[in-house]
Order: C-alpha cells, then sequence, then structure tokens
C-alpha cells in the first residue's frame, strides 16, 4: 500500500477573470500548481473568454464555479442543480476536460447544495474557510489563506462564522497585529512541514490588481516554491493524494 505524502501544497483562483492569465504566468514562474474556478459569465465583472479559458487549461486545473457565478444557498433545489451541473458540461466542452473540482461562489452552501455538487459528478469542493491545514470532507474543504490584507478581526471572525474553535484558538494565541500574510504563510508552511496535512492558498486575480498586491504574490510564491520537500498538486487530486493514491 503507498504510504500517504504528508506535506501537499496547492492553490486556487476564483472568478475567471482576465487578470486570471497573469496569476498564470507567475505560477508557471515558480512551477507552482494552480486550478482556476471560472463560472460562464459574472454581473459584477469580467470573465475571460473561451480561447482564453482553454489556453489555461493547457497548463493549469479549471473548475467549476456555476454558470452565473452565483450565490447556491439563495438558490431551489433545482436551480442550483442546473447552476453546478450545466457549468461542468460547458467547461467540459470548452477545455476536453469534464471539470472533478468545485467553488463555492462566496463560499456560500447549504447541505443540499453539497449533496447537488456529488450528484453533478464532482469530487471536490472548496469553501472559503480560512486557516486550515486539514479536513474531513472532500466536498467541504477549506483553505489556508487568501492573498489579501485581513486583519486579526477578520480571520477571527471567519473562524466564529464556522464555530471553528482551532482556529479561534490560534488566531487569538498566534496572529499578532503586526503578522502580515508572509509571516502567516511561514508559520502554516512550517506547521504543514512538520506535522503533515495541506498548505492552500487561495485569491481573486482582479482584487489583486485593485489592491495591487502584485509583488505581495511573488513573495508568496517565492516562499512556497522554497519548500522543495512538499508534494504540488492541483486541488482535483487533493483527495487521491489526502489517501495515498498518488
Amino acid at each position: 500500500m503507498t504510504k500517504p505524502i504528508r506535506s501537499l501544497l496547492t492553490t486556487s483562483w476564483d472568478d475567471g477573470h482576465p487578470f486570471d492569465l497573469r496569476i498564470a504566468e507567475m505560477l508557471a514562474k515558480w512551477n507552482i500548481p494552480g486550478t482556476f474556478y471560472v463560472p460562464r459569465m459574472n454581473p459584477e465583472r469580467d470573465v475571460m473568454d473561451e480561447g482564453a479559458i482553454r489556453q489555461l487549461s493547457a497548463h493549469f486545473e479549471i473548475g467549476g464555479h456555476t454558470l452565473h457565478h452565483v450565490t447556491l444557498d439563495k438558490l431551489t433545489l433545482d436551480a442550483a442543480y442546473k447552476e453546478i451541473a450545466a457549468c461542468r458540461s460547458w467547461l467540459g466542452d470548452v477545455t476536453g476536460h469534464v471539470p472533478v473540482s468545485f467553488c463555492y461562489p462566496r463560499g456560500r452552501f447549504v447541505s443540499s447544495t453539497v449533496e447537488s455538487v456529488r450528484k453533478a459528478g464532482y469530487k471536490y469542493a472548496r469553501t472559503v474557510q480560512l486557516l486550515k491545514t486539514g479536513y474531513q470532507d472532500n466536498l467541504k474543504a477549506p483553505t489556508t489563506l487568501q492573498v489579501h490584507p485581513h486583519t486579526r478581526w477578520d480571520y477571527l471572525q471567519n473562524s466564529l462564522k464556522r464555530a471553528d474553535l482551532p482556529s479561534c484558538a490560534f488566531v487569538l494565541t498566534r496572529v499578532s497585529r503586526s503578522l502580515g500574510i508572509q509571516d502567516l504563510t511561514e508559520v502554516f508552511l512550517d506547521d504543514v512541514q512538520s506535522f503533515g496535512g495541506v498548505f492552500h492558498l487561495w485569491g481573486h486575480s482582479w482584487e489583486i490588481e485593485e489592491l495591487g498586491l502584485w509583488g505581495t504574490l511573488d513573495d508568496l510564491l517565492r516562499l512556497i516554491a522554497e519548500r522543495d520537500q512538499f508534494a504540488r498538486c492541483v486541488n482535483g487530486v487533493l483527495p487521491e493524494y489526502r489517501s495515498g493514491k498518488y
């Protein structure tokens, strides 16, 4: 039996904005994998055209993010399933590869949403829960850090909203007001290297552009790339990596 890999690294990027192509260039520079969660359209901002999505899929994983970037917990069961399943079918037609991973828009879902994701054929689904390096349910997978200037209170709210007491304790005991995302990246990389788990960095390219965080992202990717003992993978194969099949 294959021994499970203890330290895993993955990244993911939401909303399919044209700036995703810039993120792809940076990931390629540092030899870091990425999963891009792409809706067909988004009423709030631009989305890559199908040619760009196809170009991106040649080197990175493309995952589902609904057809119209809708908040799934506000839809009926049938409407939510159509958004989830139709996006998977559309991306399969565009890229030639049917997606196996999904991201809940804005991180919102209910139990019936998770079942719809499973029914549609996805084997992994990502939330926006932060500060985690381990999880139990592949269809409610958390993340570690977002490329965003969160405050200590932001992290605490994210944890309180999910009744995540271990993460609340982490914020209260280990996250000072002066601890930035680069410091937190090193803290979590050290933890995963020592104790195993998944380091998962994510973000929105449009937000990175708006906040002027391209230099920060490059610094984070450099820190991650230095950990050559980590197994690097896209989101869609995390279930297999975690079970020891790879």
